[in-house]
């Protein structure tokens, strides 16, 4: 009826409002919910100006995180994320078993965001702090598969032609041991010395998988193949380790060996530690020639000493430039020649001569 008046039409909707009154309550929750999706929306669009800010490696853990689960990290001394994300790269994947109620669960989530907020917060988990122990090997063995890499001596893989199956420093004949390549005879030696103090034996193992990975990966050679030539540039090598990012580790802490991020070394050797190094390399090849495994120990053309300098040699009485406990060849041959003269024939001289000699003959 459009002449109708107003009031009539009102009438007509009181009416129609008293015979269905369900009706007129969904009109009045239609009207609150229009009214709240506007102050919502009103509300994100003054929210979308005023937090701008993306997070930062400064903010606690309490301004991003889940509130509980940021508590409970903050207890424990982690007040901001560059905290947290030390404790987690130092600790690994189970990084939240020294933070109480924090779960497995909880420890996704927080994985989970500091990855879709890498870019903003400037840096990047590995596998060693996203995935478990299996994950990480099956992880790294695949990687292995792909390409070569500096991997630890117990998971090496080597090709025939540098296994050093047929190595040109190999002695022809029987060897006394039941190794096939240099790999196997490596392992001999260190368990040879597994009798010795533990510390001894794991050095001596650093520096032989030190050298073999040496020889395959930059020399391009099996180990007994190596030449004095070889052992020369390993020295040289020793302090300084060269390309960094295939022989040093890039972080402080140390990667477990089955991690791709191990490295066979923390930074250069000095050249104390270097000389160490060579001093149990040629342990080694002097014990492989004792086995007939090898024909020649090629460090033992290298001086004993690389510290000391053609005057102390020629000079008994200068010492080397390095202040070290030991004295020089030509120093000893003066002793041994003025000894018999200098011992007397009582008890404490003939005491003395003798550890003299013991001393010398046994390398103390």
């Amino acid at each position: 009826m459009p002449d109708a008046p107003l009031d009539q039409v009102a009438g007509l909707l009181d009416h129609y409002r008293e015979a269905h009154p369900q009706t007129a309550a969904a009109d009045r929750r239609a009207g609150r919910v229009a009214r709240l999706q506007d102050r919502q929306k009103r509300a994100l669009d003054t929210l979308e100006h005023v937090l701008v800010h993306p997070p930062t490696l400064a903010d606690p853990p309490s301004a991003w995180l889940e509130p509980a689960t940021a508590r409970r990290i903050e207890a424990v001394g982690l007040k901001t994320f560059e905290q947290l994300v030390d404790w987690i790269r130092i600790r690994g994947h189970r990084w939240y078993s020294r933070i109480p109620k924090v779960g497995a669960v909880a420890a996704a989530r927080v994985i989970d965001w500091i990855e879709r907020n890498k870019d903003a917060l400037g840096v990047a988990l590995g596998d060693r702090e996203r995935l478990s122990r299996r994950d990480l090997v099956s992880a790294w063995r695949g990687s292995r598969r792909s390409e070569a890499r500096i991997v630890p001596l117990e998971h090496l893989a080597v090709p025939l032609e540098l296994d050093g199956s047929c190595g040109t420093n190999r002695l022809a004949g029987v060897s006394r041991l039941g190794a096939e390549n240099d790999r196997q005879a490596i392992e001999a030696w260190i368990a040879a010395r597994a009798g010795e103090n533990p510390n001894t034996a794991r050095a001596h193992r650093r520096e032989a998988e030190r050298l073999l990975l040496w020889s395959i990966f930059e020399r391009r050679r099996p180990m007994s193949s190596l030449t004095v030539e070889d052992a020369i540039a390993y020295r040289e090598f020793l302090q300084n380790p060269q390309p960094a990012e295939r022989w040093i580790k890039a972080r402080r802490e140390t990667p477990m060996r089955l991690s791709p991020d191990w490295r066979p070394f923390n930074g250069p050797l000095s050249k104390r530690s270097a000389h160490y190094a060579l001093t149990v390399l040629g342990a080694l090849f002097d014990w492989l020639v004792r086995q007939h495994y090898l024909a020649h120990n090629l460090f033992g053309a290298l001086p004993r000493r690389a510290s000391g300098t053609a005057a102390a040699e020629a000079d008994p009485d200068r010492l080397p430039d390095e202040r070290g406990r030991f004295l020089t060849t030509a120093q000893w041959a003066v002793l041994r020649s003025v000894l018999p003269a200098a011992a007397g024939g009582d008890e404490a001289d003939l005491r003395a001569r003798f550890a003299v000699v013991l001393a010398y003959t046994t390398g103390l």
